[in-house]
């Protein structure tokens, strides 16, 4: 009886190890896609934030005014999204200050 007993404590340990291994590699796994994810979406961004201050570099605020127009002609729902997103930043923003 005793050497059952010690045999189930025994498989008992081994399975808490077995668990606790491929949880750790389970957790590693998750944290290098999420850092790899992170990086993505930065780069993303800073290629994006290069992208406007290159167009504002380069356009007058007459050709800026003229292509926001032409989008808001061209599509106007979702300029009328972006405008209601927009205000109700500013509106949180504004609240806070």
């Amino acid at each position: 009886m005793e050497n059952r007993l010690e045999d189930l404590g025994s498989k008992a340990q081994n399975a808490v190890r077995d668990l606790g291994s491929k949880a750790e590699s389970t957790v590693r796994d998750l944290g290098s896609k999420a850092e790899s994810a992170a990086n993505r979406a930065a780069a993303s961004v800073g290629d994006q934030f290069s992208s406007t201050v290159d167009y504002v570099r380069e356009n007058g605020v007459q050709d800026m005014m003229d292509d926001v127009t032409s989008y808001v002609r061209s599509h106007p729902a979702q300029a009328l999204i972006g405008a209601a997103v927009l205000g109700f930043v500013a509106g949180r923003m504004a609240r806070r200050g």
